[in-house]
């Protein structure tokens, strides 16, 4: 006779994790807007960009380039520039299906510690996708993302130096060969390590 054994539990579902909806061709244009009011500041005034590491290069919707121009015209700073790109960009993922940029486009920007900027990306035509500040360009600003405290650190030549408190985990992001920062999730036999 064989001692009892318990069954192996279902692994949690990731529907909590990561929403997926389907969506029909006359929702779309609904979808389009939620996404564009979801991205938005919440009770605030003026243009953002999202901070985006799942997109490996900037871009930017035409009509966030028009609403920009607009607070960029109400401060009397010099709007947008415009560049067209050598071939044209197919974008898919993000917006309305699949999408080429033609144009890339340069905005004056300022980020609220008194200094100016500038924010360039190719601009999809027709589109309501926010200025997203993809991973080679947080790369090359040598960006440090704080998820804890809501901020964003620019780290000088100098390097920074992490003192984490006991208790505390570090995991290494590994780099696709599209630039989007994924975890490995399925390293089961690897050893435990004392990360104190």
């Amino acid at each position: 006779m064989h001692p009892w054994v318990p069954p192996t539990p279902e692994p949690p579902s990731s529907a909590g994790w990561f929403p997926v909806w389907e969506a029909s061709r006359n929702q779309q244009r609904e979808l389009e807007t939620a996404y564009a009011a979801s991205v938005r500041m919440d009770g605030r005034q003026g243009s953002a960009l999202l901070v985006d590491t799942g997109s490996p290069a900037n871009i930017v919707g035409s009509e966030w380039s028009r609403e920009h121009a607009a607070e960029c015209a109400r401060a009397d700073v010099n709007g947008p520039q415009y560049a067209q790109r050598d071939g044209p960009m197919t974008c898919s993922g993000i917006g309305k299906g699949s999408q080429q940029a033609h144009f890339d486009v340069t905005h004056s920007i300022s980020v609220g510690d008194g200094r100016w900027g500038t924010y360039t990306a190719p601009e999809l035509p027709d589109s309501r996708v926010p200025a997203l500040w993809g991973q080679r360009s947080m790369k090359a600003k040598r960006t440090l993302i704080d998820t804890f405290t809501g901020r964003i650190y620019l780290v000088g030549p100098g390097g920074y130096e992490l003192k984490l408190s006991p208790g505390s985990v570090m995991h290494d992001l590994v780099e696709s060969s599209a630039g989007h920062l994924m975890l490995p999730c399925s390293c089961f036999d690897a050893p435990i390590k004392n990360h104190e």
